[in-house]
């Protein structure tokens, strides 16, 4: 059965190839990368009168923006399920802010380049600071993610593991040659 197909073993391969080239180009290529994430959290209690009977609680919560992807993020819209008392955008960018239908306060911004990130520092009085509901992009859906301490990894070892990663599938396709042949 074999010998019918061995004269177009080398279109065979040239399409497989083709293939492959064009699924790995399709899975490398760059695109949005939108994470968000609170990184902290904390409350101050500020005495109203003299006597320090009454107090406010000042609730605050950072939440950081990321985009890790290899593009720029575009009509990024970041929604929270209730509008704060104050906020603050770190680095300081051109945003819009409103109110949809469903009473959850969104913010605006024309784009997040790759790589970059976005700070808001978001404050209540007496009441649970807002979480990020859903983080919109023209180009993607952010997710949440949670942050903590991790160790740095040398370049060296990046290098080594994207190396023998090259060796496998290299070992691979001479495999797979090699029995096709």
């Amino acid at each position: 059965m074999l010998e019918t197909f061995k004269p177009y073993f080398p279109q065979l391969i040239a399409a497989i190839f083709t293939l492959l080239v064009g699924a790995i180009n399709y899975i490398l290529r760059p695109r949005v990368k939108l994470t968000y994430g609170s990184s902290n959290q904390f409350s101050a209690k500020i005495p109203i009168d003299e006597d320090k009977k009454e107090i406010i609680v000042v609730n605050s919560r950072r939440f950081t923006i990321c985009n890790d992807g290899g593009i720029s993020a575009e009509d990024v819209q970041i929604v929270f399920n209730f509008e704060p008392i104050a906020f603050s955008v770190w680095p300081q960018r051109n945003y819009i802010c409103e109110k949809n239908r469903e009473d959850k306060y969104i913010i605006k911004i024309n784009y997040i380049p790759p790589d970059d990130f976005i700070l808001i520092e978001a404050s209540t009085l007496d009441i649970e600071v807002p979480q990020i509901v859903n983080l919109i992009a023209k180009n993607g859906i952010g997710k949440e993610t949670k942050y903590q301490e991790s160790e740095e990894v040398s370049n060296f070892i990046i290098w080594a593991r994207a190396v023998l990663m090259i060796i496998g599938f290299y070992s691979i396709v001479v495999f797979l040659l090699k029995m096709i042949i």
